[in-house]
């Protein structure tokens, strides 16, 4: 509840255990999409991420990269 105001968006409960999880962009992808096939929004979410990371790729960009948030629940 923000301000006062119940939410009306559902919650559920986090994909993964707390704390930092290793993985590849494939196997993100068969986590927070694949195991929702009636999304129409995570597929568009997750290929917006995985050009940013193309992007890092491609500018030789290194570093890790943190994914938070509802697309983990």
């Amino acid at each position: 509840m923000l301000g006062g105001t119940p939410s009306s968006k559902p919650e559920f409960s986090p994909l993964l255990a707390i704390g930092r999880q290793e993985m590849s962009l494939a196997e993100l992808r068969r986590l927070c999409v694949y195991d929702f096939p009636l999304s129409t929004t995570r597929p568009k979410i997750m290929e917006g991420l995985e050009k940013i990371i193309e992007e890092l790729r491609v500018n030789s960009v290194e570093g890790e990269v943190w994914i938070n948030g509802s697309f983990l629940t």
